[in-house]
């Protein structure tokens, strides 16, 4: 993967990897893993873990990561776990932002539909 190509890289141009914390690569690539197979919550998770502070810092991230947790949950057909994560997690941003509540409204409207990723 990316860490091993980045220590070839290393090697063969004689670079010291000293200044690069490889185990910051591995965490990226695990929650870049968690997210692209729909494992949102995974990938919150370890977030808050390594860097409890950024979704705090950074709402528009925290907004679409939750959203997508949100998706997932709609797509696996979970729709009371869907209506109350969105209560929980995702009310305050609407409140807060108009984007993000226009946002939040079109993923509701997925609810709608009996096959929503065909919609």
């Amino acid at each position: 993967g990316f860490k091993e190509a980045a220590e070839k890289f290393a090697e063969e141009t004689g670079m010291s990897l000293n200044n690069i914390d490889l185990t910051s690569v591995d965490e990226r690539l695990k929650i870049r893993e968690a997210i692209e197979n729909g494992k949102i919550q995974e990938a919150i998770d370890i977030i808050n873990k390594k860097a409890p502070e950024l979704l705090d810092q950074n709402r528009q991230l925290a907004f679409h990561l939750k959203q997508q947790h949100l998706i997932e949950l709609i797509r696996l057909n979970l729709i009371d776990e869907a209506l109350s994560y969105a209560q929980i997690h995702l009310a305050e941003f609407a409140e807060d932002e108009i984007l993000m509540r226009q946002e939040l409204e079109k993923t509701m409207a997925l609810l709608v539909f009996d096959k929503p990723l065909e919609s």
